[in-house]
């Protein structure tokens, strides 16, 4: 056993991490995340914060058995390198020698760290329990109810069969309709970054919006850890391209046998449905390339519905009977809240944002802030004119996710987490996006989308009738402590000269849906020509 400096030294030594990959290889139900390779890239990169633990167990110089572990800085836990990153932690070993090692280990655990809890969360499948729940009471386990963990095998007829079903081809005509569809796997250096790049602005955009959390953005390490594990190509990267548009991304650890999904993909394609093509096209491909199994990891919902195969995993606790309780109820008490929600029709993201919103509405109480009410309306139309002359402001961007990533709370009347949904929910039916993002803020926003499809709270009652030959400029952002009255009008000259170009009208009417206590919006509107309409 070794911990600290002296574990993160072990990666240097040439003879110990031969004898890893050896037993590595020798494992049946290694993963990925036991490689000498990510377990290394991921203890240098996170060492300061998560405290590398190596035990194992050799004989005559051969490796028998291996477990790479890390001591959390805050708390008692002990979890399995990679920590929350890694799907699958267990040990490596042989199966004759697996009882012994386990065991021993556990029994080498609890006497170095009497106070600390080991929680391994899902063992791999095909990891040998037996000999874990009948050990002695002290070095006793608590395993998990089984939980299902679907997979694809790559040469299953199926997959071929459904991507030339009916569903995913009129999915597929429809998306080339927009350009030419390509499929491709990454294998240059430079294209490799610049689709991690991609992945990364996909994948917090999503996070940040279902739950709260953009993971790059909040985790320093992450980004470079990926990078290392690029350039040990640890890797599987593959694009689904519409034109040069990249509609999805999937990055995915390379296993002995498998690369696991790791696909996310732009919101302006959701109607396509893009990661489920994403996926039966790249299981096609890694059939092609020899690989077996493209793993779907531990989860129902989508996957089960993809899945050609489905096994199990478990987790394991142990060392601390009191912590394993707690865990147990914390995950009952879980399952029971997330049952009721269901049984009410509430998802657990609506909860998250009902929550966030109660919370700020009353930090805003409590400092004398405006109430977050949907306020009043005033709906402007008028008709898109070219830009006046050269604008020598900052350049509008359109439909940047990652712009959008850099709202600050702050400075606006929604929470981190409701904007961030909305603005999916927004781009996922079809609505567009301007942008400004100075000094790490997202300093302007606005949005746009064709009368006839959105859905404005609070301004439907007032609405003039819907046309399809309409657009809605609304929702129009500041950040608070951004003086840009004075450059709002350059600003919305940008947008309505771009919107015909932008939805494909040739001319269209427009109209401006500001709050009715905007004054300098409403002055810039009646400034460029636009009358009132209507007033809510």
């Amino acid at each position: 056993m070794c911990t600290g400096s002296e574990a993160l030294a072990m990666l240097d030594d040439a003879h110990f991490m031969q004898r890893w990959q050896s037993l590595y290889g020798l494992c049946p139900w290694a993963t990925g995340y036991q490689s000498p390779a990510y377990v290394g890239a991921w203890y240098r990169h996170y060492s300061a914060s998560c405290k590398p633990l190596l035990l194992w167990a050799e004989s005559a110089g051969v490796l028998l058995g291996l477990l790479t572990l890390t001591l959390a800085e805050r708390g008692d836990l002990i979890v399995g390198a990679g920590a929350h990153q890694a799907a699958y932690q267990v040990w490596l070993a042989t199966p004759e020698s697996s009882a012994a090692f386990i065991g021993a280990t556990l029994a080498a655990l609890r006497a170095a760290y009497p106070r600390r809890h080991l929680h391994l969360k899902h063992l791999a499948p095909g990891t040998p329990l037996e000999g874990l729940r009948d050990a002695p009471a002290a070095l006793r386990c608590s395993l998990s109810a089984p939980e299902p963990r679907p997979y694809m095998r790559t040469d299953a007829d199926r997959i071929v069969k459904s991507f030339n079903g009916k569903t995913n081809r009129n999915l597929y005509n429809r998306l080339k309709r927009l350009g030419e569809v390509q499929f491709r796997v990454v294998t240059d250096a430079v294209e490799l970054s610049a689709a991690l790049d991609e992945y990364i602005r996909q994948y917090d955009f999503r996070q940040a919006a279902m739950y709260d959390c953009a993971p790059f953005r909040v985790d320093p390490s992450k980004k470079a850890f990926y990078r290392r594990l690029l350039a040990d190509g640890m890797l599987h990267v593959s694009l689904l391209q519409v034109g040069d548009a990249v509609v999805s991304v999937n990055v995915g650890l390379r296993g002995p046998d498998s690369v696991q999904v790791g696909i996310t993909h732009s919101p302006l394609y959701a109607d396509y449905s893009p990661g489920r093509l994403h996926t039966y096209m790249l299981c096609m491909e890694l059939a092609k390339e020899g690989c077996r199994n493209f793993d779907l990891t531990p989860g129902g919902g989508y996957k089960s519905q993809l899945a050609t195969d489905t096994d199990e995993v478990v987790e394991l606790s142990a060392l601390n009977t009191l912590h394993t309780l707690r865990l147990q109820r914390r995950a009952r008490l879980a399952k029971l809240a997330s049952a009721w929600l269901g049984r009410l029709g509430v998802t657990t993201t609506a909860a998250r944002l009902a929550l966030a919103r109660a919370k700020k509405s009353a930090r805003m109480a409590l400092s004398g802030a405006l109430p977050l009410t949907a306020g009043k309306y005033c709906i402007y139309r008028g008709v898109p004119k070219a830009a006046s002359g050269a604008c020598s402001m900052p350049a509008l961007r359109a439909n940047q996710i990652d712009d959008l990533l850099h709202y600050d709370e702050a400075g606006g009347r929604k929470t981190y987490h409701e904007f961030q949904y909305d603005a999916m929910k927004r781009l996922e039916s079809r609505q567009h996006v301007y942008t400004i993002v100075h000094e790490d803020k997202l300093v302007f926003c606005a949005w746009i989308g064709k009368r006839a499809e959105l859905a404005l709270p609070g301004a439907n009652e007032k609405m003039p009738a819907e046309s399809d030959g309409v657009i809605a400029l609304y929702d129009i952002y500041r950040h608070a402590r951004a003086s840009l009255d004075d450059r709002l009008r350059g600003y919305l000259e940008q947008i309505l000269s771009d919107l015909p170009g932008r939805l494909g009208l040739e001319a269209a009417s427009v109209d401006l849906v500001l709050h009715a206590h905007d004054k300098a919006a409403r002055s810039v509107a009646e400034q460029a020509g636009f009358r009132l309409l209507a007033q809510s």
